[in-house]
């Protein structure tokens, strides 16, 4: 149970039996937790097997147009970063399934325990999903790429019509576009069953984990912000679907205005944590391969990571 404290408003809580919802966003039926396969293995398989995941190859993390098949594309970073997010989930979700395992769930028409039905390998298998999609919606060129659409929005003569056409939150999604949101909006829009509606009918408990920055485009407050809040995660076009995920999973509200805002689910934060873990190492190992950080630069700062606990019998 998540306690939020304010001076202004009555004491709120998300429920982790309402976080681990496994239920699919636009889905009527409701899903049956399986021990053989469970409803985020099959989110992660839906990932992999989508051409967006694929698109993935093409795009650089860092260093562009490589000679080297050693450096890291989008694709092998978000491997790599699902990889950790798995690891980090894992552990996380036996400390979480020991705390609130009492709460009820619904499985099969019966009322059990949380941890009667969702493992801690169950939540690693969230963290993994929702950080294997974590850069679908970046652009060619990653931050440039996002400057070059908003660019392009402002100073189209083609857009003119259609910019005085759009409402303020809408010309501040393009004005202020963001991979972010364009991830949401593929894997809840976009991709597979096109013909019924969009969408890769994920678990509401898997958008949830990825939507980082569960904020619109009107109340993004920039890099002094809160975390959930320097940036933003849906746009005006999604703004049903994500606010169908906040509802199934429970997370907060927050005021911003005339709009409403919500808190982080707080396996987001774990997704963020591994996605800093490995682009802050692997971009100083791909830096140094490409000759642009000196190796006694990159040893020195990767040995103090490599050795740290080793005394204790850590190891990698």
């Amino acid at each position: 149970m998540l306690r939020r404290h304010s001076s202004h408003m009555p004491r709120k809580m998300m429920r982790w039996s309402k976080l681990l919802d496994w239920n699919r966003l636009m889905e009527k039926r409701t899903w049956v937790m399986a021990p053989s396969r469970s409803p985020w293995q099959i989110d992660y398989d839906r990932i992999v097997f989508s051409s967006a995941f694929r698109r993935l190859q093409d795009k650089t993390q860092v260093f562009p147009l490589s000679d080297s098949d050693y450096i890291r594309t989008r694709l092998t970073h978000s491997l790599e970063v699902s990889t950790v997010a798995r690891t980090l989930g894992t552990i996380a979700g036996a400390v979480i399934l020991e705390r609130h395992g009492h709460e009820l769930v619904l499985n099969n028409d019966q009322r059990l325990p949380l941890n009667a039905v969702v493992t801690p390998g169950d939540i690693g298998a969230i963290l993994a999903a929702a950080a294997l999609a974590h850069d679908l919606g970046n652009p060619p060129f990653g931050h440039s790429g996002e400057d070059a659409v908003r660019h392009w929005f402002e100073t189209s003569r083609k857009l003119r019509q259609t910019r005085m056409r759009l409402s303020a939150a809408q010309r501040a999604d393009m004005r202020n576009w963001e991979g972010n949101a364009q991830g949401f909006r593929i894997l809840t829009l976009l991709q597979l069953y096109r013909a019924e509606g969009g969408g890769m009918r994920l678990t509401h408990s898997t958008l949830a984990t990825f939507c980082k920055y569960p904020t619109q485009s009107l109340d993004a407050l920039g890099k002094e912000a809160p975390a959930s809040r320097k940036k933003f995660g849906v746009f005006q076009s999604e703004l049903t679907q994500f606010q169908a995920v906040a509802n199934a999973t429970g997370l907060l509200r927050q005021k911003s205005g005339a709009r409403v805002t919500w808190c982080r689910h707080p396996l987001a934060f774990l997704m963020e944590a591994a996605d800093d873990v490995c682009y802050r190492i692997v971009d100083l190992e791909d830096g140094y391969r490409v000759g642009c950080i000196p190796f006694e630069t990159a040893s020195k700062v990767l040995l103090k990571i490599a050795t740290k606990g080793k005394s204790r019998g850590s190891g990698c």
